[in-house]
């Protein structure tokens, strides 16, 4: 039996589910396609097992080695239930997966499977598409507005850098594609300040824990982070946002630049993978994995140091921000 929502939030994750099952394997671009019901067409080959009980990913939940549920850690529900919930609460859902060498058609209604067929083809377009409706029995809520659409595809293509996603309604097509990724977003939160240097960006990693930030002091107040985690946000923050926050102030501390954020604050985009997270509740609100604090105050402490003892120059730029004041400011 579903317990999960039946309202918007449980139709916003039922369509999310869609478009991560697909993201799970690497594709260059994803179209919706809004009306009636949803039509979303990749080039994602999606991997379909057959087994005694059905197909995995659509009947069957994936098991180590077998889907894409567990090349996927980017959703904070288990990627092996993705295209499982798909099925179970799709009114229909028309599969097509199109490989070098076969047409792989699936069909169900109300979770049960009324067809499956494997054509030979030569030349098709290798993909996937996804045809559905939500069951309207189950969802109290089953159209979205595209404004909303879109937005969750703006920010999914700064997560994944090179990956276009589009959206067609009302006979209006827009896409989104960001080539350098959190390095695109970081430029467009940090244009309303006054960066004080050329942005600092850094990879890491710390056994299954990897990260990746870029970052600048400007000459407002604040500073202001955004920091995600598998690809989303917890949205009341937790350790991995403190372990942030220590480095800032070890870095402060290292260029003996005021521990204050009422000068010199910081614009960070900051972005987790970790396939172990502690959520705090059911609700998954906020992260409490016991070892980040001092993990990520260490990835963003020592890899920014390194960072610019590759890029001197910029070195020297934040040494001399202590002598710096507003007036002097552009």
């Amino acid at each position: 039996m579903y317990v999960g929502g039946v309202d918007f939030s449980g139709l916003s994750h039922y369509l999310q589910d869609a478009i991560l099952l697909l993201l799970a394997y690497h594709p260059t671009s994803i179209r919706v396609t809004i009306g009636d019901g949803f039509e979303i067409v990749s080039d994602a080959e999606i991997e379909l097992t057959e087994t005694e009980d059905g197909f995995i990913p659509f009947e069957v939940m994936g098991f180590p080695g077998t889907s894409a549920f567990n090349k996927f850690i980017g959703s904070w529900r288990s990627p092996r239930n993705n295209s499982v919930l798909l099925t179970a609460l799709s009114r229909e859902l028309a599969v097509s997966i199109i490989t070098a060498r076969q047409r792989k058609e699936l069909h169900f209604a109300r979770g049960v499977r009324t067809l499956y067929r494997a054509v030979p083809v030569e030349n098709e377009t290798v993909g996937t598409t996804l045809r559905f409706q939500p069951e309207s029995d189950v969802f109290t809520v089953t159209k979205i507005r595209p404004a909303i659409f879109l937005n969750y595809f703006r920010r999914l293509s700064y997560l994944y850098a090179g990956t276009r996603f589009s959206i067609s309604a009302d006979g209006e097509t827009q896409s989104f594609q960001a080539d350098k990724g959190i390095e695109d977003l970081f430029a467009v939160l940090a244009s309303p300040h006054r960066l004080m240097h050329e942005p600092i960006s850094i990879t890491g990693e710390a056994g299954d824990l990897k990260l990746q930030l870029v970052m600048g002091f400007h000459n407002g107040i604040g500073d202001h982070l955004c920091c995600f985690i598998n690809n989303d946000l917890a949205v009341e923050g937790g350790t991995h946002v403190q372990g942030l926050q220590k480095a800032l102030k070890r870095l402060r501390k290292q260029w003996q630049l005021p521990n204050r954020m009422d000068q010199w604050g910081t614009v960070v985009v900051m972005s987790l993978n970790y396939p172990h997270l502690v959520w705090d509740s059911a609700t998954r609100r906020r992260i409490i994995n016991a070892d980040f604090k001092e993990l990520v105050s260490r990835l963003v402490f020592e890899g920014t140091l390194t960072w610019l003892e590759q890029h001197p120059d910029v070195a020297a730029q934040l040494i001399e921000l202590k002598t710096v004041y507003f007036s002097e400011l552009w």
